[in-house]
């Protein structure tokens, strides 16, 4: 087995096609490289494979795992975080619109307001509370 520098990319397989340096993903040999053929599980493939790193340790192997699931969990609430974000800077939006909508009603009303009576006046907010209400059953 070569060391870990010294991989003979140049190496053919059966079929007589330049190997493809590669990493095993299993369980058994995560995080392992090894040699083979180009179109491996490929129809007109061969199934040339060899080794280029050293069998990883059980306890080593248990770590690397571990590590890794961990980075997926983390991976996958960080996704689920930047989702509640984005939500929550959509709703934001929408209270900023509705909030400024109310203002510009609540400056007609004030000016309103200094040409109305108060019955006049009450009669009107009871129209837009109820013009509100209206909006908010839908």
């Amino acid at each position: 087995m070569e060391s870990i520098f010294e991989v003979d990319v140049a190496s053919r397989c059966h079929c007589g096609i330049r190997c493809v340096l590669k990493t095993s993903w299993t369980n058994e040999n995560l995080g392992r490289r090894f040699l083979g053929c180009y179109n491996y599980r490929v129809a007109g493939g061969c199934n040339y494979f060899k080794w280029v790193d050293h069998p990883v340790p059980p306890r080593e192997n248990e770590l690397i795992t571990t590590l890794l699931r961990r980075c997926e969990e983390s991976e996958r609430k960080r996704h689920m975080a930047e989702n509640k974000l984005q939500t929550f800077d959509e709703d934001m939006k929408k209270l900023h619109n509705e909030m400024v909508g109310r203002e510009e009603k609540l400056s007609d009303i004030m000016y309103v307001a200094g040409v109305m009576n108060y019955e006049e006046m009450n009669e009107l907010l009871l129209d837009i509370l109820h013009h509100n209400d209206a909006f908010s059953d839908e």
